[in-house]
C-alpha cells in the first residue's frame, strides 16, 4: 500500500478548473483556449492544473466528457454511433 506524501489534494480546485474550462469553451474556440485563462477563471495556478492533467487536451476531454460512478458505458455497435450517443447524453 502506497502512502501519499505532502498535502492532500483539494477537490475544490478540480471542480473549479473543470467548470472554468466548460465556461470558457462556451466563449472561445478550443484553439484560443489557454491554460492561463482557465487558471485565472478558476482562481488557481497553471502548475496546479498541470499536476492534475498532463495537457490542455486531457483537461478539455475530462471537462466535456465527465465520467463518474453513475456514468453508464454501453457499446452501441460502432465507434461513431457510440460517440454521437455519448455526446447527446452529456449535453
Amino acid at each position: 500500500m502506497a502512502t501519499e506524501i505532502g498535502r492532500p489534494r483539494n477537490r475544490g480546485i478540480d471542480e473549479a478548473v473543470l467548470r472554468a474550462t466548460v465556461e470558457l469553451l462556451g466563449q472561445v474556440p478550443y484553439a484560443e483556449l489557454s491554460v492561463d485563462a482557465i487558471a485565472a477563471r478558476a482562481a488557481t495556478s497553471k502548475p496546479a492544473i498541470y499536476r492534475r492533467w498532463p495537457s490542455k487536451a486531457a483537461l478539455v476531454h475530462e471537462a466535456v466528457f465527465p465520467l463518474d460512478a453513475t456514468t453508464e458505458l454501453v457499446f452501441t455497435g460502432t465507434l461513431r454511433r457510440h460517440h454521437r450517443i455519448g455526446v447527446h447524453r452529456n449535453a
